[in-house]
């Protein structure tokens, strides 16, 4: 049996095509852990303020809208954010695992949230909210 005749008894082909497309390299952000951890308290100290604009200007535009009304609605007194890990997504994205405890019209709340962040020329800003879980 010759290949032609082989490969017309073919009825299925499943390949496996990871890094196919790519070269298989990892580019790491240097120092992307420190830069996300300055991002997270920037970002915490606009929202300590309550001003609009200082908010907006650590978000993505056009991105969260509701969570940044939110914030403004209600002022929090407290809005403490540890960032527990960082985990680069790709060279323009990370994700910070963080604990928040917040205190809005006196009110105690802390709990788990997953920030996304993303590079604009800008710095780094908050892009996405996957989880928050703060009660």
């Amino acid at each position: 049996m010759n290949v032609e005749q082989r490969a017309a008894r073919v009825k299925l082909l499943l390949l496996d095509c990871d890094g196919v497309l790519t070269d298989g390299r990892i580019t790491l952000v240097e120092g992307g852990d420190e830069q996300i951890k300055s991002a997270v308290a920037a970002l915490d100290a606009a929202i300590r303020s309550g001003h609009k604009t200082e908010i907006d200007a650590m978000i993505v535009p056009g991105e969260l809208s509701n969570f940044s009304k939110g914030i403004i609605g209600t002022q929090p007194d407290v809005w403490q954010t540890k960032v527990l890990r960082t985990d680069q997504l790709s060279p323009e994205r990370f994700a910070a695992d963080v604990t928040l405890t917040a205190r809005t019209l006196g009110q105690e709340r802390s709990g788990p949230a997953v920030y996304i962040f993303a590079r604009t020329p800008a710095g780094w800003k908050l892009s996405e909210i996957p989880i928050f879980e703060v009660r």
